[in-house]
């Protein structure tokens, strides 16, 4: 403690001396601090020594035509683990074979020799020549029996004190699944032709964790002794598994994403080219709404960085696709891989609110948007092109997850700063292009029959109203959309209606007018609807708020034309007394600024768009925002973020 002190003093507080000085003193602390450490490690070892580790069964329920292998398969694995550790520690630099240095070597770089005379296809051999002898014996079995193993270790081994420790066998047998990838044609003679060893392990995989899952989801019984699934290798004390463990599971495939990444750009890429077909499978089969259990793993193999590069990648950068038909097919999957998570999450959250929300909800919701913002920034073109559909998932009260999806721009134009003194959105050249546009979603409105009796689609609908603008044909609308109130799809009525008819108003460059009676016909439907309905309504407007485009330039005029809707309008749409027509006045506008801040409010990053309009309605003192009731009567805390966006209006009205 004085020699420690000591140079505590001298060294760091008064520094009063260097390390040359206070060398045989520092050499002396560095020799008693390694000999502590020794001696720390010795009796952790004589501790785990004294109180061994009891083994824990995983409930499997295999028949015993699996079963009575089991034995069998865990001397496999273990043996091939204790030559894969004993291979690992060779010295590339004393070692006379160079074969085991090359696998030494392409262990640490994450490839595999292709040698034939390599320990790694010697093993695979002896392996595939052993199975292939035995009765019964096929991939599947093979791997269901292993990958139990795996985990039965890592479930005996996970609360010890070295943490590593617990995952050898996993490792291991991922090592074993790489190796058999590159050695199919010798393993296990004909069958390992006829099926993908991948596809087969995928499938055992997703066996053993359904299985597993399910004994503590659906109370299954489960004797102790388990004696109807075979011989386990070991005489020890056995319990019972406590709680499904997710951890093993998201290892191995973690281990074969990064297996896979390194064989890109090799001339062994074919053997590992199925990984991701097969993961995406895998995730399709175990959804997170039947084995919840699996929710954090599943998660960060969707977002996985060798997952996303390899679903999102594209060589050209900053272009987007002319036609939905041009999306690449990976853009789908990646767009059901959310669409699960993003339903799951909107499950998990219903009821819940700031004050309650459970700790390991917000580590989920943590997580996933912690996976959009990696899209955000490395691929942004395809929030571009799926925003439309992913925000139709989206839940209204995740706020922050539409903002990242809606803030994505084309990397090929730059966007201005929104808070530059008289910008004019208009003139910007982006302002006149047209935006990507799924015609998936516009193909709804036409194939969605309201009446039986007419066979009339939703779309001729709207294009009859577009065409005369008449109260009774807008009404047909309103009619048309509670007709459909009892699709399963009902969510996508209200949403695709109103784009239908942004893009009618923005489609012909060449018809002026277009906006103005597309905005006549919102401003009756918003005026129409009740609260819920126009939310969803605001909500799908605010939506198109996004990067610089003819559609971000119209709905950001059309929220702004709905802010301004004289009282004459409203009274005429709706035939009721001024007293009335002023209260639904004053709420529309009201139920705006509550869209548009509800989106602003949130942490960083915001759509252009959005800012850009908001921006407009607080400085514009056309639309005397600052005079609204509801601005007046509003909390100082709340009008100080108002007065953030607007000080100079701010001062001009307090003036």
């Amino acid at each position: 403690e004085f020699a420690g002190g000591l140079v505590q003093s001298c060294l760091v507080d008064e520094k009063i001396a260097n390390q040359k000085d206070l060398q045989g003193t520092l050499q002396v602390l560095s020799e008693v601090a390694n000999e502590a450490q020794r001696q720390q490690k010795v009796m952790m070892k004589t501790s785990s020594q004294s109180a061994p580790t009891i083994r824990v069964r995983i409930p499997t329920y295999f028949s015993p035509a699996i079963t009575k292998h089991r034995i069998f398969v865990w001397n496999i694995l273990e043996n091939w683990r204790n030559d894969l550790k004993r291979y690992k520690t060779l010295d590339t630099t004393t070692t006379k074979d160079q074969m085991h240095a090359k696998f030494k070597k392409g262990l640490l770089m994450g490839k595999r020799p292709l040698s034939p005379a390599s320990p790694i296809v010697q093993l695979m051999e002896k392996i595939s020549a052993v199975c292939a002898a035995t009765p019964d014996m096929t991939p599947g079995i093979f791997f269901q029996l292993a990958i139990e193993y795996a985990i039965t270790d890592f479930s005996t081994q996970h609360n010890s004190a070295d943490k590593e420790r617990a995952f050898n066998v996993v490792d291991a047998l991922t090592e074993m699944i790489i190796s058999l990838c590159y050695s199919t044609d010798t393993f296990w003679g004909d069958a390992g032709k006829k099926r993908s060893m991948l596809a087969v392990f995928f499938d055992a995989l997703s066996s053993v964790m359904q299985t597993n899952h399910r004994h503590f989801t659906q109370n299954m019984d489960h004797s102790p002794c388990e004696p109807s699934s075979g011989p386990y290798p070991f005489t020890r004390e056995t319990m019972l598994q406590k709680e499904f463990q997710q951890q093993p599971y998201f290892r191995i495939l973690s281990n074969l994403l990064c297996a896979y990444q390194s064989a890109l750009g090799d001339s062994s890429e074919n053997a590992m080219e199925e990984v991701i077909p097969c993961l995406f499978t895998f995730l399709r089969k175990n959804d997170l709404h039947t084995f919840p259990a699996f929710t954090f793993a599943y998660i960060s193999l969707a977002f996985h960085r060798v997952m996303l590069a390899s679903l999102l990648y594209t060589k050209e950068k900053g272009k987007l696709p002319s036609t939905a038909d041009d999306i690449p097919t990976e853009w789908n999957a990646m767009t059901e891989l959310i669409g699960r998570i993003v339903e799951f999450l909107a499950k998990v959250m219903k009821g819940c609110d700031g004050e309650n929300f459970p700790p390991h909800i917000a580590v989920l919701y943590k997580n996933t948007l912690r996976g959009f913002l990696v899209i955000l920034h490395d691929f942004p073109e395809y929030f571009c092109v799926m925003a439309d559909t992913l925000c139709a998932i989206i839940p209204t009260n995740c706020v922050q997850l539409r903002n990242v999806v809606l803030s994505a721009f084309p990397r090929s134009i730059r966007l201005p700063d929104p808070f530059t003194p008289n910008l004019k959105v208009d003139s910007l050249p982006e302002s006149s292009q047209a935006p990507f546009v799924d015609e998936r979603l516009q193909k709804f409105i036409q194939n969605l029959t309201v009446s039986e009796d007419t066979k009339q689609s939703l779309h001729e609908i709207v294009t009859l109203a577009l065409a005369n603008r008449s109260k009774s044909s807008i009404d047909k609308i309103l009619h048309a959309w509670k007709a459909t109130s009892s699709n399963p799809s009902e969510h996508l009525v209200i949403p695709t209606t109103i784009v239908a008819i942004c893009l009618w108003a923005v489609g012909d460059a060449s018809e002026k007018n277009r906006g103005q009676e597309a905005l006549g016909v919102l401003a009756h439907l918003a005026v129409s609807l009740n609260r819920k309905d126009r939310f969803a309504m605001l909500n799908v407007l605010v939506d198109q708020l996004r990067y610089p485009n003819r559609l971000t330039l119209y709905c950001g005029f059309v929220l702004l034309g709905l802010f301004s809707v004289p009282c004459e309008e409203v009274q005429r749409v709706l035939g009721k007394d001024t007293e009335s027509s002023v209260r639904c006045q004053l709420d529309m506008q009201e139920q705006i600024t509550r869209v548009l801040f509800q989106r602003l409010i949130g942490h960083r990053p915001h759509p252009w768009g959005l800012l850009i309009t908001f921006i407009e309605l607080v400085k514009n003192p056309r639309y005397e925002f600052w005079k609204k009731p509801y601005v007046k009567n509003a909390s100082p805390a709340l009008r100080k973020l108002f007065e953030s966006i607007g000080p100079d209006q701010t001062a001009q009205t307090q003036k």
